[in-house]
């Protein structure tokens, strides 16, 4: 790409205006001085003739110029080639928009780098193109000049120089077309639908000392004959560091976001893919680095604020703050005092908006999604995290509010009641509020921190309301579940809170090392005490969540404990004693007619019986999986560990005794029942048997076990084991001439139907074989008890097995 010099096109403009016999009567403020109504669209004009008297001027990281319906941009000679950073949200949104998915304020739709270059023919280029390809080495035989003579930008939009600045060192565009137009640079992911021009403008565009805002109208097509929907977006145009962040690489065995690069100079023989991990730029003053080295708690030299929306209802501000600063203690951790802020907008601060980027939020939105997000917009060179706007949906405290009743009624008398105290909720609203910020300074969810807590420990008062019943908030484990009415314990013991690993995570991302050279030192020290630290500290580890089915047991969401069968009968002895009670605790003395309170029984038993699924889930997963360590070099352990046999085997005699061999009858009382099953929805306790079977018959779960029996032999849990222990629960009834109740008829046809439609589809020929011959053991079984049954329902069934089994020998049929 040529790049000319300002003096340069301005003569050979001269010599052209010459030629063509433009009058021409001197320069001035930059430009060239004409009759500026007889200049076409594309030539450079004088300020004062572009730049007029009544123009609106917004003066920042860009000069905006409105004049009537048209928006110019003033963009300086030094932040040509400089780094933005573009990201949309919707401020406001009609009701045609499906608020469920996004329409809310806060809600980002996309966002991406850019850059402005100058170009030949008097432009300015916009380019939205970034290569994740990166070489630091700029010597001569530098990777980093193969990589310029081989990259060229996309230009994704071309702008004209209409004029330049009053100094000589900025030039002037028109971007108008593209601030009003459907570029999915400015709205994102809405650019798919039909765009309605007519019904869509510019509002207003601001500009900060180091952002520009643009307001926009945007008006869709929504499909549904001539409805539209109406949004207000916000695009914001972030100015990125001229020196990037010192990177931080990762460490797999630390959960934190990873933006990478593919570098050059890492590896002289190929190619290295290099993480980094996401953080904000948390550094001590100059003046306090050497305090700091000595291990002095020093104030950093800009800590990071969170405001509260000022719409939030103000009785939940109070706990939305104390889960931001639950943070402090860890970044104390990192040698930093007054690290991390929340606090509300002064009243007579005119100047602040939540739409201004330099601010991070937590946005309050009036939603019926149960829900809270913690995003994050970092810059993609080095991680560095530039802002966040946290969502907090209104209606997540009713999650809050079915999760603390069904897993801590049983032991918090405030947990008994439809409508919570506001201290209770408030304290609940905090835990949430600091599981989110964790994910705005770059943590990710800890799924495994739960798993290395004893069961017993999570019944023992002191322990487990000294150290937290999960080392980690950022762990799904809710709250402690196990805890019996006879321990005892506090909230204190149950709520979740910033723990052990968070702490060590923080100061692990945080920690700045002045006297280290650079950040692959940083990595190196970081390394070995990161080794070191997980070595004397189990409850340090981290478990990945695994976001395309689960490998490893010990990384599940809402469990506890390292296992999870004993851990989670406590739980269901709990859920005995709430159901009992839930309708009295459900009811509300001012309803009349029943219809919140029979609401509030509907959504708690729900919640319930979803709870009792979840126990049976977590020892599911126990089966046909083993459990994987990032291990050393020099560490012996294996990276993968099978599941040891008999646990295997506790696991399905836990689900054939919970829920398999008899139908829990429990889970159906009679007081709630007449109160919240309409006929349409089957038989509860059915459904949720066969939701259970469902997962157990994944066919990946028998081809794993298959799998694992050709590796390890029969010290393993086979896939023969796992069929012979599931007769035991689903199958009893073929041991004796019994009736079969309605409840295993069901069962029984529900697993012969998986059983067929895997035989049909699963491409592995050792697990079909041994499908097969455990559907004919099972054929044989039923002929040989079918003379003795009396039962007509149960021969009718019976038979019916039979002719489905007839499949496998006459597949036509």
């Amino acid at each position: 790409m040529l790049n000319y010099s300002k003096m340069l096109n301005k003569r050979i403009l001269s010599l052209l205006l010459l030629l063509v016999a433009f009058p021409i009567a001197g320069r001035s403020q930059g430009g060239i001085i004409g009759g500026a109504a007889s200049t076409p669209a594309n030539e450079i004009v004088p300020f004062d003739s572009l730049i007029t008297a009544d123009a609106k001027i917004s003066h920042g990281v860009f000069n905006i110029y409105q004049i009537k319906e048209k928006y110019y941009l003033e963009i300086r000679d030094s932040l040509i080639n400089r780094q933005f950073h573009v990201v949309n949200r919707i401020l406001q949104a009609s009701a045609a928009v499906d608020k469920i998915k996004e329409g809310y304020a806060g809600d980002e739709i996309g966002s991406t780098p850019i850059v402005f270059l100058k170009g030949r023919d008097n432009k300015i280029y916009l380019s939205s193109s970034f290569s994740f390809d990166r070489s630091l080495d700029t010597t001569s035989n530098g990777m980093a000049n193969v990589l310029s003579r081989n990259t060229i930008s996309s230009f994704d939009f071309a702008f004209a120089i209409r004029s330049y600045g009053r100094d000589n060192k900025s030039f002037i565009i028109d971007v108008t077309s593209l601030f009003s137009g459907n570029s999915p640079l400015l709205v994102g992911r809405l650019n798919s639908s039909p765009f309605q021009t007519d019904k869509s403008y510019v509002e207003r565009i601001r500009s900060f000392p180091t952002n520009l805002e643009i307001q926009t109208i945007k008006t869709y097509s929504t499909g549904k004959g001539d409805s539209t929907a109406t949004l207000r977006l916000n695009t914001s145009i972030l100015l990125l560091p001229a020196i990037p962040m010192r990177e931080r690489f990762f460490d797999p065995r630390v959960g934190y976001f990873t933006p990478f690069n593919y570098d050059y100079d890492k590896d002289p023989q190929r190619a290295a893919m290099v993480l980094k991990i996401d953080r904000w730029r948390l550094e001590p003053k100059p003046e306090d680095i050497e305090k700091y080295m000595r291990g002095e708690l020093v104030e950093p030299a800009k800590p990071i604020v969170f405001y509260i929306d000022p719409a939030t209802p103000k009785v939940w501000v109070p706990y939305l703050i104390q889960g931001v600063n639950d943070w402090q203690v860890a970044f104390e951790r990192a040698g930093f005092r007054n690290a991390i802020i929340a606090k509300e907008v002064p009243a007579d601060d005119t100047a602040w908006s939540m739409d201004d980027a330099r601010y991070s939020v937590i946005v309050y939105k009036p939603s019926l999604l149960a829900n809270a997000q913690g995003p994050l917009v970092d810059d993609y060179r080095s991680g560095e995290i530039i802002e966040s706007h946290v969502g907090w949906y209104h209606n997540v405290m009713t999650l809050l509010h079915s999760w603390y009743m069904i897993q801590a009624g049983a032991n918090d008398p405030r947990a008994r009641h439809q409508q919570f105290s506001n201290e209770l909720m408030g304290q609940l609203i905090r835990f949430v509020s600091s599981h989110e910020i964790g994910h705005t300074l770059g943590l990710k969810h800890n799924f495994g921190s739960s798993s290395t807590v004893p069961v017993d420990s999570l019944r023992n008062k002191k322990w487990v309301e000294a150290h937290g019943h999960t080392p980690s908030i950022m762990d799904y484990a809710r709250f402690n579940y196990v805890a019996q009415p006879e321990d005892s314990i506090s909230d204190k013991g149950i709520f979740p809170r910033v723990g052990d690993y968070d702490k060590w995570a923080i100061e692990w991302g945080y920690r700045v090392f002045p006297q280290l050279a650079d950040a692959s030192v940083d990595a190196k020290m970081l390394f070995n005490m990161t080794t070191d630290s997980l070595r004397n500290n189990k409850r340090l580890y981290y478990g990945e969540q695994w976001l395309f089915g689960l490998i490893d047991s010990r990384c599940q969401n809402e469990d506890l404990s390292e296992d999870v069968m004993r851990a989670n009968d406590y739980g269901i002895r709990n859920l005995k004693r709430v159901i009992t009670q839930l309708r009295t605790w459900t009811s509300m003395p001012d309803d009349k007619f029943g219809k919140i309170s029979g609401n509030g029984l509907r959504r708690e038993y729900s919640a319930l019986l979803s709870q009792f699924v979840q126990y049976q889930t977590h020892v599911i997963n126990t089966i046909g999986l083993g459990f994987y360590d990032n291990v050393t070099a020099t560490d012996s352990t294996p990276v993968f560990r099978l599941i040891p046999k008999a646990k295997q085997q506790a696991a399905v005699s836990f689900l054939n005794t919970q829920i398999l061999a008899n139908e829990p009858e429990w889970l159906t009382p009679g007081d709630i029942i007449d109160q919240v099953w309409p006929p349409d929805e089957g038989v509860l306790t059915q459904a949720v048997a066969n939701d259970v079977l469902y997962q157990l018959l994944v066919p990946q779960k028998l081809i794993n076990l298959d799998n694992a029996e050709a590796l390890y032999g029969e010290k393993t849990y086979t896939l023969h084991d796992f069929l012979s222990d599931m007769n035991k629960g689903i199958w009893n009834d073929l041991y004796a001439a019994r009736a079969v109740s309605s409840y295993h008829r069901y069962l029984q046809q529900s697993y012969i139907h998986s059983m067929l439609i895997m035989i049909a589809n699963v491409k592995n020929g050792d697990v079909s074989a041994t499908i097969r011959g455990h559907i004919q053991g099972l054929e044989g079984k039923i002929r040989r008890i079918l003379p003795m049954v009396r039962d007509k329902e149960t021969i009718y069934h019976y038979n019916d097995l039979l002719l489905q089994m007839e499949t496998l020998k006459n597949p036509a049929s």
